[in-house]
């Protein structure tokens, strides 16, 4: 290819995406626009050539490394209320319980570990199936203190399945497969181990659809402990995996939970109800968008389950979630701050 073709090709490439990411930020704003953009060029670019150099985030107080194949790094960068409910729900749980340990399952690079000691002293373990995460995880744990590191895949119980796996590495998902590369599954139960059951009193999960399992495998933990749980209702993974519904709700619901909270995927406080509002979730999860349907403009929630004995705490938590929303992006503290 001759340089003026290559220089001509080159130049349509940058008109299509800037008219990309322009319809995009017309349609769900400039945030939203630049993670969409960035995710494009690393499905053009899976080896980095563009940009191959970690960074550095600093998130709790503490800086943690970003591998550079990793979406982290403009999801906090881009939008200053991501994840901040994790630290803030995390501080509110330790005011209520200060013997409690923190469990981080899907713990990736230990970026909500982070947020989790910024907010409290409490000890944390972190669960991380993707053994390519493993080294920058070790890493940045280091810096937190008191973060124990389990390297194992959860699920409902302990078993070894054919599964597909894809985004290893920076947003590991597994689907059902009939060949393919086998993955030992522990529960939540066993790694937790009976002398620590009832001092858990928040446990984080993010494991890309297996959330349900993942619960269901804690069934012995949630039942001693009780503790507050930060989940993620994603209906893309949820629809992929062939479990798009809400059950996840109805098992939290039959455990004794009561209240929950919901935020956007940018991290924006939504709404405040109860499980037994069985309706209201049905509405917010058909609203949700994902593959194949017509697309809103909220992506997944993050979703906080309080026990019916948390009924004080889960009140508490839902007027700060509330009194948070209202402040001004420029007024509000930030969860991050890029620093390399």
């Amino acid at each position: 290819m001759g340089l003026a073709r290559f220089a001509e090709r080159a130049l349509r490439l940058s008109v299509g995406l800037n008219i990309a990411v322009a319809v995009r930020a017309i349609r769900f704003g400039l945030p939203d626009a630049r993670v969409r953009l960035s995710a494009g060029l690393r499905a053009v670019d899976p080896f980095e050539t563009i940009h191959t150099a970690a960074r550095t985030l600093k998130l709790g107080g503490f800086d943690v490394t970003v591998p550079p194949r990793n979406p982290l790094y403009e999801e906090y960068s881009n939008g200053p209320r991501y994840n901040s409910q994790v630290g803030r729900i995390a501080a509110a749980t330790w005011s209520e319980y200060p013997d409690m340990i923190a469990v981080d399952v899907g713990a990736n690079i230990g970026d909500t570990a982070a947020l989790i000691r910024g907010a409290c002293p409490a000890p944390i373990v972190c669960i991380e199936g993707d053994r390519a995460l493993a080294g920058v995880l070790s890493d940045n744990a280091a810096r937190l203190n008191d973060v124990r590191l389990v390297h194992t895949y959860l699920s409902d119980r302990r078993e070894v399945r054919c599964m597909s796996v894809s985004k290893d590495g920076w947003n590991s998902t597994l689907l059902p497969a009939d060949s393919g590369p086998s993955v030992d599954f522990a529960t939540l139960d066993e790694v937790i181990g009976d002398a620590d059951h009832r001092r858990i009193k928040l446990i984080k999960v993010d494991t890309e659809g297996f959330e349900r399992r993942v619960l269901q495998g804690a069934f012995h933990t949630l039942q001693a402990g009780r503790p507050v749980v930060l989940f993620e209702h994603n209906r893309e993974v949820l629809s992929a995996s062939g479990g798009d519904n809400t059950a996840i709700f109805s098992d939290l619901r039959d455990l004794g939970y009561r209240s929950a909270l919901f935020w956007d995927s940018g991290g924006r406080f939504l709404l405040g109800t109860t499980l037994d509002e069985t309706e209201t979730i049905e509405d917010l999860h058909d609203y949700v968008a994902y593959a194949g349907k017509k697309l809103g403009s909220i992506y997944y929630y993050d979703v906080c389950a309080f026990h019916e004995d948390d009924r004080e705490l889960a009140e508490r938590c839902l007027a700060a979630e509330r009194m948070e929303r209202n402040m001004s992006p420029g007024n509000n503290l930030s969860n991050c701050m890029a620093i390399g």
